[in-house]
């Protein structure tokens, strides 16, 4: 007498179950690192979107302005006492100081992940902005005199990352109003 088969054993039961959770198991590694490349993606995006407005700001004060210093930064810390996390000595970081016709200075500050851009006017704040992009290892303002109109440079070394490279932005703007060479 001949039994019809109706299902499955227990062996093939647990031989399917074995093989779909080693099917999920890599399909569940393979989304990680895909959404793990998108986020970095995105955080790269975002920091170089923020350099681009950074540099267009920067460029838009320098053609303005009607002289300029280079100098280290002089207060203790940088200026923003509310974010302790952000707030480092200064000593050595270098200031660009930016006047402008109107009476107002603008400062750029370099900060531990990127740059603060500080306005005043008669010693009081009138703006500020940060522009963040990621650890900066380095960052050197110079300028060149010897053209027929100064120029500021920036020099943005980036911190060598496991995933990207070491890279460096260099930034030559003129400033279309200044005469007379800065005091350095």
């Amino acid at each position: 007498m001949r039994r019809s088969q109706r299902g499955f054993t227990l062996v093939e039961v647990l031989v399917a179950a074995t093989l779909l959770a080693a099917l999920m198991t890599v399909v569940a590694v393979a989304v990680g690192g895909l959404a793990r490349a998108d986020r970095q993606t995105r955080v790269h995006i975002d920091q170089d979107r923020n350099v681009q407005q950074f540099v267009m700001q920067l460029r838009r004060d320098v053609h303005v302005a009607n002289g300029w210093t280079i100098s280290p930064t002089q207060d203790a810390v940088l200026e923003n006492p509310d974010d302790a996390a952000t707030t480092i000595p200064s000593s050595a970081l270098p200031t660009l100081a930016l006047a402008f016709s109107d009476g107002s200075e603008a400062r750029y500050l370099p900060t531990l992940d990127g740059m603060q851009r500080v306005v005043r006017r008669d010693d009081a704040v009138q703006h500020r902005e940060t522009f963040t992009w990621g650890n900066a290892a380095e960052a050197s303002w110079s300028s060149d005199t010897t053209g027929q109109r100064p120029q500021v440079i920036l020099t943005l070394r980036s911190a060598v990352e496991s995933d990207r490279a070491s890279e460096t932005l260099v930034v030559r703007t003129t400033l279309l109003h200044a005469q007379a060479n800065p005091a350095e």
